[in-house]
């Protein structure tokens, strides 16, 4: 019975001659090594754009560190100034600027990249 199952294969097999035999084997080999390749690329490209997306996603929260710095240090002066301290007058102001700044960068990445 067994003999029967690969009957067509070998009378196949005897009438091609080397060179096709080892075409046709090569391309057994070659196609799934192909596929392969293609899959790891295309997983590799997508972990470079997950990588891409962090990377600027840690270019905006450097900004809204120093957002949260300049509020901080504009809240810091008006404790103070409201503590009864006048000289610090100028000093209030400047970090309400830098806070501002940082404000306008934090708005203007977002702006630029919504999602």
């Amino acid at each position: 019975m067994r003999k029967d199952v690969f009957t067509p294969a070998v009378a196949l097999l005897q009438r091609l001659s080397m060179p096709v035999k080892m075409i046709g084997l090569a391309a057994v080999v070659a196609v799934p090594l192909l596929i392969v390749a293609f899959l790891l690329v295309a997983d590799d490209w997508r972990d470079l754009q997950t990588t891409e997306k962090a990377r600027q996603g840690m270019a905006a929260m450097r900004e809204v560190q120093a957002l949260a710095h300049a509020v901080q240090e504009w809240r810091d002066t008006a404790d103070v100034a409201a503590a009864g301290v006048a000289a610090l007058g100028g000093a209030q102001q400047q970090a309400a600027q830098r806070a501002a700044a940082a404000l306008r960068a934090v708005h203007e990445r977002l702006q630029a990249h919504p999602g």
